[in-house]
C-alpha cells in the first residue's frame, strides 16, 4: 500500500529563493562569468641565421668605424665599395637564410650605391659635392636594405619613398636598436635547452677533459720548442696572436667601442626589417589617416593653379617685352647678358619646387587630379609653366657658363635643373596618362646622381678654364677655381701637366706664376724646382720672367 502522508506532516517547506551555504548570505551574490584570458603571446625567438649576422655586424661594424668615419679621404676612396660590397653579400644572405623575396627594384638600388662607392673610388670625393655624396651614399644604402628586406611603405619607390627612407633613418633601426644583444640571449637560451637532457656529470667530464688535454699540450709543445730551434720558431708564429697586446692597441680598443653602436644600429636595420611581416608604416595606413583629414574646398583646385598662372603670364609677358626691346637696340649688352646670366637661376628653381609642392597637396588633399575637365585642363597650363621656367632657368644657366666659364657648382645646378625638368614631363605625362610618373620620377633623381657622381666634374671645369685662358676668352687662369678643383691635392699633377701642355708658364712673371705656386714667387734667375704630387715640375726663370716649363713624370724617373 502507498503511503500518503498527511496534512501538517513532517516535510521540508518549500522555498522560492535558493539556498546559500559555506559563507554569509548577504555576501553571496552572483558574479558575472569572467572572460576567457587571451593566449599569452610569444616571446620572439631568433630564426635560422640571426646568431651568424649578429655576430658578423661587430667586425662590419668596426671596419665602418675605423675606415669609414675615422680615416682621411685616401682610405675612404677604397674602404666605402669595400663596404658596400660586404654589406650588399651580407644582407642578402641573411635575407635568403630567411627566405625573404627581393623586391624588383633592390637591385636598381644596389647598383645605384656600388656606382657611387666607384666614382668615390675613381675619383674621390667631389668638394663641391662631398656633403650630398656622403648624405646620397647612406640614403641610398638604407633604401636598398629597405627594398631587399620588404620595407617599402608601398612595396616600391614612389610618393612615399621620402617617408620609406625616414622610417629606415629613425623607427626601424632604432626600434630594434637591442635585438643584437637579444638574439645573444635567445640563442643562449635556445642551447641551454637544448643542453637539458645532457647529465651535468658528463659535462663536467668534457670540460675537465679538454683542459687536461690543454695543459698537455703546451708542455709537450714547449719541450719541443727545446729540442729544435726551427719548431720553436714555428711555435712563435702560431701562438703569437695569443699576444692581445698586439691587437688591443688604445686605438683599437677606442675604435671598437665606438663600433658598438654602429653595429646595433646596422642590425637593428637590417634584422628589423626581416624579423617583421610588413612596412613600420604602411602606405594604406597613410593613405587612411590622409582620408580622416578634411579635404580642401574645391575651389582650391582652381583658385590656386589659376591665380599662379595668372602671376606666370604676367612675368613671360614682361621678359618678352624686355627682350623684344633689346632685339630692337641691335641685341644684348655684354652687361646686360651678364645680368641676365647672374640673376634669378635659384628663385626660378624655387619657384619649381612650389609647383611641385601645390601638385602634391592637391593630389593628396583636393581630389583625383585626372578627372577630365576645366581642372585638369588648368592644371596642364600650369605644367607648362612650369617647363618654361625650366628653360628660362636653363638659359640663365648657360648664359653664365658661356661668359664665365664651368665650376662644379655650376654643373651641379645644372643636373639639378635636369631632374626638375624631367619631373615636370613626368607630371604633364600623368596628368593625361596614368604613368607611375613619382616612382620614375625618384629613378631618374638616383641614377642620374649616380652617373653625375661618375663625370670628372674637376677636370672638365681646369681643362675649360685653361682653354679659355689660352684663346684669349679670359686675361688669365681662375686661381681660385683651380685651388677648388684641386680636389684635395689630388689633381695637383694634373693641373700642373695641363698647364704645361697649354704652354702658360712660357711669359709669365714670378709673381704671376707664385700665385698658383708660392714657391715660385721669389725667383728672378736660375731654376725653380716644384714638387707636385709626386712629379717634378721645374721653371727657369731670366728676370723674373718664365722661359721654360718641363714637367717630369715619376714614371719615367
Amino acid at each position: 500500500m502507498e503511503h500518503t502522508p498527511k496534512e501538517g506532516a513532517g516535510r521540508p517547506l518549500y522555498v522560492s529563493a535558493p539556498i546559500l551555504q559555506n559563507g554569509d548570505p548577504a555576501k553571496q551574490t552572483q558574479q558575472p562569468s569572467a572572460a576567457p584570458a587571451l593566449p599569452a603571446r610569444p616571446a620572439w625567438q631568433p630564426g635560422p641565421g640571426y646568431l651568424a649576422a649578429a655576430l658578423l655586424s661587430y667586425p662590419l661594424a668596426w671596419f665602418y668605424t675605423r675606415y669609414l668615419l675615422f680615416s682621411d679621404s685616401e682610405t675612404c676612396r677604397w674602404s666605402m665599395p669595400l663596404f658596400a660590397v660586404l654589406y650588399l653579400a651580407g644582407v642578402s644572405l641573411f635575407a635568403w637564410v630567411q627566405k625573404r623575396p627581393a623586391c624588383k627594384e633592390s637591385t636598381f638600388w644596389a647598383v645605384c650605391w656600388l656606382v657611387q662607392s666607384l666614382a668615390v673610388a675613381l675619383y674621390g670625393s667631389h668638394d663641391v659635392l662631398s656633403l650630398w655624396q656622403w648624405a646620397a651614399w647612406h640614403a641610398t644604402a638604407v633604401l636598398w636594405t629597405m627594398s631587399r628586406t620588404g620595407m617599402f611603405a608601398a612595396g616600391k619607390s614612389g610618393i612615399w619613398t621620402p617617408l620609406d627612407l625616414l622610417m629606415g633613418v629613425t623607427a626601424l633601426p632604432w626600434r630594434d636598436f637591442f635585438l643584437r644583444i637579444v638574439t645573444w640571449f635567445g640563442s643562449a637560451a635556445k642551447a641551454l635547452r637544448s643542453m637539458a637532457g645532457t647529465s651535468r656529470k658528463k659535462l663536467l667530464g668534457i670540460l675537465f677533459s679538454v683542459v687536461v688535454a690543454l695543459v698537455l699540450c703546451l708542455l709537450a709543445w714547449e719541450q719541443l720548442a727545446g729540442v729544435d730551434a726551427t719548431f720553436a720558431r714555428l711555435a712563435d708564429r702560431l701562438l703569437g696572436w695569443l699576444d692581445w697586446s698586439r691587437w688591443l692597441s688604445p686605438d683599437t680598443i677606442i675604435y671598437l667601442i665606438l663600433s658598438l653602436p654602429v653595429g646595433a644600429w646596422l642590425f637593428g636595420l637590417a634584422g628589423g626589417g626581416l624579423r617583421r611581416k610588413a612596412p613600420p608604416v604602411p602606405a594604406q595606413r597613410v593613405r587612411q589617416a590622409l582620408d580622416a583629414l578634411p579635404d580642401l574646398p574645391s575651389s582650391t583646385g582652381y583658385l590656386v593653379p589659376g591665380g599662379l598662372c595668372a602671376v606666370y603670364t604676367l612675368f613671360f609677358g614682361l621678359q618678352a617685352a624686355e627682350f623684344a626691346t633689346a632685339l630692337g637696340q641691335g641685341g644684348l649688352s655684354a652687361g646686360a647678358a651678364s645680368e641676365f646670366a647672374v640673376t634669378g637661376f635659384w628663385e626660378l628653381c624655387r619657384i619649381l619646387m612650389l609647383d611641385f609642392a601645390v601638385l602634391v597637396a592637391l593630389e593628396l588633399f583636393g581630389g583625383p587630379l585626372r578627372t577630365p575637365g576645366h581642372r585638369r585642363l588648368l592644371l596642364t597650363l600650369f605644367g607648362l609653366y612650369g617647363l618654361a621656367f625650366v628653360f628660362l632657368a636653363g638659359a640663365k644657366l648657360g648664359a653664365y657658363i658661356w661668359l664665365y666659364g664651368p665650376t662644379p657648382l655650376r654643373m651641379l645646378s645644372g643636373w639639378f635643373l635636369a631632374v626638375l625638368g624631367v619631373w615636370c614631363l613626368l607630371a604633364l605625362v600623368w596628368l593625361w596618362r596614368p604613368v607611375p610618373a613619382a616612382r620614375l620620377g625618384i629613378l631618374v633623381l638616383a641614377a642620374s646622381f649616380a652617373v653625375f657622381c661618375c663625370l670628372p666634374v674637376e677636370q672638365i671645369c681646369i681643362g675649360e678654364n685653361i682653354r679659355r685662358c689660352m684663346t684669349g676668352q679670359t686675361e688669365d687662369i681662375d686661381v681660385s677655381l683651380m685651388w677648388q678643383c684641386d680636389n684635395g691635392g689630388r689633381l695637383d699633377g694634373y693641373i700642373a701637366a695641363e698647364l704645361v701642355k697649354a704652354g702658360w708658364f712660357e711669359g709669365r712673371t714670378a709673381d704671376s706664376v707664385g700665385q698658383l705656386y708660392y714657391d715660385a714667387a721669389d725667383t728672378w734667375n736660375g731654376n725653380c724646382t716644384i714638387w707636385v704630387q709626386g712629379d717634378l715640375l721645374q721653371l727657369t726663370f731670366q728676370q723674373g720672367v718664365c722661359t721654360d716649363a718641363v714637367l717630369n713624370r715619376a714614371a719615367d724617373r
